[in-house]
């Protein structure tokens, strides 16, 4: 329901400007809609929800992901800055539509500097985020800009909605083991290649991040192809029960798979 309000209210807002020929409408509707959307972020922010921030991970990489209490607290400071941020931008661009003298040239160039202006100012935070967050937040999924902002494209309509997330049955993460990792120096010199018990005991990790749960033993594991140093590799692994399976890929081949029993 909030979320068809918050579009009907963008809307509203939208026919109301254009139909009305009101020239100080059209002039106060980006200072109008990016204070709405800052509300958004800054209502999230509430005691008893989810920051919107973190909504977008548990969306994108995995609710898992906010049992850091790192990534939790950088979730929540992010919402911060985009609410700030947002309600900054709607106030100058209100400031400079209320302000200019009334006439058609002083209109126009508020009306250009809402419409662009802007825009221009999100993404220029929001591509800035993106770069920084491999130095702010290390320890985050590495994905690509085009993948990242294409998944938050996708999730964003349900980012809008507080919900439980119900208990994960699958998860997909990146698995990527630095070329400073202390088990590569003698496996092997010259050639260096990931150990299978290292890309376990991270198989392990993600499982008890993800479904609570211990690893109890390895009934079965097939390792196909070597992992490199600093490849990234996509882990999936499914639940099933007492027991889960797990696939490891790189550039599209498998690279070890295998099945886990969990203690109870």
């Amino acid at each position: 329901m909030a979320r068809l309000l918050i579009w009907l209210g963008v809307a509203a807002l939208s026919a109301a400007a254009f139909f009305s020929g009101s020239a100080w409408l059209r002039g106060a509707l980006p200072a109008a809609i990016t204070a709405l959307i800052a509300g958004v972020f800054a209502y999230t922010l509430r005691s008893g929800r989810r920051p919107l921030i973190a909504r977008a991970i548990a969306a994108i990489d995995g609710p898992h992901w906010l049992d850091d209490p790192a990534v939790a607290r950088y979730a929540r400071r992010l919402t911060q800055v985009w609410a700030a941020y947002l309600a900054l931008l709607a106030l100058v661009v209100a400031v400079l539509a209320l302000g200019v003298p009334r006439d058609a040239v002083a209109w126009a160039g508020a009306t250009r500097i809402g419409a662009l202006g802007v825009p221009l100012a999100v993404a220029a935070l929001f591509i800035g985020e993106f770069m920084l967050r491999r130095w702010l937040l290390p320890q985050a999924p590495r994905r690509g800009f085009v993948e990242f902002t294409l998944a938050l494209v996708r999730h964003w309509p349900a980012l809008l909605v507080d919900r439980e997330v119900a208990p994960a049955t699958a998860i997909d993460e990146r698995l990527c083991i630095d070329a400073t990792h202390p088990a590569l120096p003698g496996h092997f010199p010259g050639n260096p290649v990931v150990p299978g018990v290292v890309m376990l005991e991270r198989v392990a990790a993600a499982v008890e991040r993800a479904f609570g749960a211990r690893m109890a033993g390895l009934p079965q594991v097939k390792f196909l192809r070597p992992l490199r140093p600093d490849d990234v590799a996509d882990l999936h692994i499914e639940r099933d029960g007492a027991g889960a399976r797990f696939t490891l890929r790189h550039a599209g081949e498998s690279i070890a798979t295998g099945a886990l029993e969990l203690l109870p």
